[in-house]
């Protein structure tokens, strides 16, 4: 399974940063981070967004999580959530961040 990397990985204007899956759930796939807001402007909404992969390649689901009203400079701890089953999941990769 692929976990997040270790480096915080960047993202104009974000910073994502400790990528982690949590099969804790067996009904939800998760996977949580720390994004943080690089910009001098406060960002109304923000939204991350994962695509899901089963063992053979195949996208089985996203997994995505949003907020409002995150600060300049503010960092926010998300938790992107799949309707998907952990067991469904082999893999995955962020497809998309983007804020307003």
């Amino acid at each position: 399974r692929l976990v997040g990397s270790e480096m915080c990985i960047r993202d104009r204007p974000y910073t994502i940063a400790d990528e982690a899956e949590d099969t804790s759930n067996q009904f939800t796939y998760k996977i949580t981070g720390t994004l943080t807001n690089n910009t001098d402007k406060e960002k109304s909404y923000i939204q991350i967004e994962y695509v899901l992969y089963d063992a053979d390649g195949n996208q089985v689901g996203t997994a995505l999580a949003n907020t409002n009203h995150l600060k300049a400079g503010g960092s926010w701890k998300f938790e992107a959530l799949g309707t998907v089953s952990p067991d469904q999941v082999a893999s995955w990769e962020r497809s998309d961040v983007n804020g307003f």
